[in-house]
């Protein structure tokens, strides 16, 4: 559920940013007309955040090798795949 909050939270980033600009430049933020024309782009651009923090993750990550054990044959018995 965490994940998801923050994987939320970033995409939502673009967006903020633009509300940010429309209170600086002295425009109404809440005017749908402001929102018309950027609002596909301001997803695009949430959606690469998100993507790009997957593949960060991903790269980057704790990974915990040796961890799970694969099933395997020891002879002629199946050993079921676990967790150390």
């Amino acid at each position: 559920m965490i994940r998801f909050v923050d994987d939320l939270l970033l995409f939502l980033v673009p967006f903020v940013g633009f509300a940010v600009y429309l209170a600086l430049a002295r425009k109404h933020v809440l005017d749908i007309d402001n929102w018309r024309k950027p609002t596909p782009w301001l997803a695009m651009a949430g959606l690469l955040i998100v993507i790009s923090t997957f593949i960060a993750s991903a790269i980057f990550g704790e990974r915990n090798l040796g961890a799970y054990e694969p099933p395997r044959l020891e002879n002629g018995v199946l050993i079921p795949g676990r967790f150390r």
